[in-house]
């Protein structure tokens, strides 16, 4: 059964010989940008949730119960947006900056070395975000967001 019951199941796991090394086990980062709902959902899956091997669709259940109780005004669906390759590595490497800036610059605030309550340590801390190139990374995710 898919693991929507509504789909038609489309696409099972073909258990691997325990024997053979993985076939394609380099594939599994590109996993996350190709599993889109409609496959995924199409998956065939187990109907008995409490069974070891039915966690996917205990999982799913479980999520059901949840929809529509987002608090949209407040999420912005950063896992779903599909980059084009045209601006993918921009994008990571703007992202790989940024993160690591605010993480460099957390610590600083944590320990002292800059203070939160100061204007110009914020205004400086704000000033190298936009150096490393916010508003473009803004801007990138945004127009994935709008094409979606």
């Amino acid at each position: 059964m898919a693991l929507d019951k509504n789909l038609k199941p489309l696409y099972e796991v073909i258990p691997a010989d325990p024997d053979a090394p993985p076939p394609n086990a380099a594939w599994g980062a590109l996993t996350q940008y190709n599993s889109r709902r409609e496959f995924r959902d199409a998956q065939v899956q187990p109907t008995d949730i409490y069974d070891p091997a039915g966690f996917e669709r205990r999982l799913f259940e479980a999520t059901k119960l949840y929809e529509g109780k987002e608090p949209e005004d407040q999420i912005f669906p950063y896992w779903n947006l599909w980059l084009g390759t045209d601006v993918a590595g921009e994008a990571a490497t703007l992202q790989t900056n940024i993160q690591n800036y605010v993480a460099q610059s957390s610590l600083e605030f944590v320990t002292g070395k800059k203070n939160v309550d100061s204007d110009e340590d914020w205004a400086s801390y704000l000033e190298g975000l936009n150096g490393l190139g916010l508003q473009r990374y803004l801007q990138i995710q945004q127009q994935a967001y709008d094409a979606q």
